[in-house]
């Protein structure tokens, strides 16, 4: 009897993780929708929510302005173009990218809701611990706009 709820315990201790992470196929379909827009110039705010908050590269409104021209990053708030924080979150490419790494890390929770209309991630949320409350993060994509 012990055994069996053991087993029931650790089965549904599994899915819950499972049913916690952004599915590829999501992430593809998502992809899929940003690419066929062939938006190359564009600008966004990147915000990050975080019980200890690192304010690298934020402007004084808390936010990262970025923007991308011809498909590269020519702007990412006060950082470096070649900064890790850029280079992971400069772009949608970036952003898909990110994603992508951060789910076979197989954190204890990643969910991402992608924009309806052009398909990038508008918010990732990732929660590295499970019992852990200051193990999380969320990223946050505000204000874009289409850059002529």
């Amino acid at each position: 009897m012990r055994r069996t709820m053991l087993m029931i315990v650790f089965a549904a201790s599994l899915s819950a993780c499972v049913s916690n992470r952004v599915s590829l196929r999501t992430v593809d379909a998502a992809e899929a929708r940003w690419r066929s827009g062939g938006i190359a110039g564009y600008g966004f705010k990147l915000r990050t929510s975080a019980f200890t908050l690192d304010a690298r590269c934020e402007g004084a409104d808390g936010a990262v302005e970025v923007e991308v021209r011809s498909n590269h990053t020519t702007k990412f708030g006060t950082c470096e173009l070649n900064s890790k924080f850029a280079e992971g979150f400069g772009s949608m490419p970036a952003l898909f990218s990110t994603v992508r790494e951060e789910r076979a890390e197989r954190p204890s929770e990643l969910k991402v809701k992608f924009n309806d209309k052009l398909g990038y991630p508008e918010v990732i949320g990732i929660n590295y611990a499970r019992w852990v409350t200051d193990h999380g993060v969320t990223y946050h994509v505000s204000d874009f706009r289409r850059l002529h």
